[in-house]
């Protein structure tokens, strides 16, 4: 992980089940203050949907890993983790990660366990793979004013392989630069502060 890469931090709350509307109010108060913190980007609980689950996840991102330990650090959070012990089942489990890996979630679960860049990269592949080869061709004949299947039938060997091997240098680039790059250099855009 990088200093300067954007982070965002997971953590995972087991409440007692009468305190619900106390854990709500504290949550509030703690997520009003984190976000009086240099670089604090914003938080997105995930709330149980069944009445009998106590489990909350929060979502918290920073602009850096400094800002989140700036924020980790403080007597602010210190004061507010002493109140959080008579509302929970057990201590919370935090976890970290960069970049956009943390945005990939699988629906109807609800902790996020992103996968790593190269899983990443590769689904993105297999998507991208052959919608290329369905677009190209059919782009080239809507250009050209040729028949689709007159296009298609003069697709090579030599043509499946270029498009691999373009996919596979926009996904890597993509992966790990420029998504990176644009999601640094856009931090307002996406995360505009309240």
């Amino acid at each position: 992980m990088r200093p300067d890469e954007s982070v965002t931090w997971v953590i995972t709350h087991h409440i007692q089940p009468d305190m619900r509307q106390d854990f709500d109010e504290w949550l509030l108060g703690v997520t009003a203050d984190a976000a009086r913190f240099a670089g604090q980007q914003g938080v997105t609980v995930l709330r149980p949907e069944d009445a009998a689950d106590t489990e909350y996840v929060v979502i918290a991102r920073f602009a850096t890993f400094e800002d989140l330990r700036r924020w980790e650090d403080s007597p602010e959070r210190a004061e507010w983790l002493s109140r959080l012990a008579p509302l929970v089942t057990e201590e919370p489990t935090y976890q970290t990660e960069s970049g956009l890996e943390a945005w990939f979630r699988l629906p109807g679960h609800q902790v996020v366990v992103p996968p790593g860049k190269k899983k990443m990269a590769v689904v993105i592949l297999f998507a991208i793979y052959p919608l290329i080869l369905i677009v190209a061709p059919l782009l080239g004949a809507l250009l050209s004013g040729t028949p689709y299947l007159a296009v298609s039938v003069s697709l090579t060997p030599a043509f499946f392989t270029r498009t691999l091997v373009s996919a596979v240098i926009l996904v890597v680039l993509m992966t790990w630069f420029a998504m990176p790059l644009l999601t640094k250099l856009l931090r307002g855009w996406l995360y505009p502060t309240r």
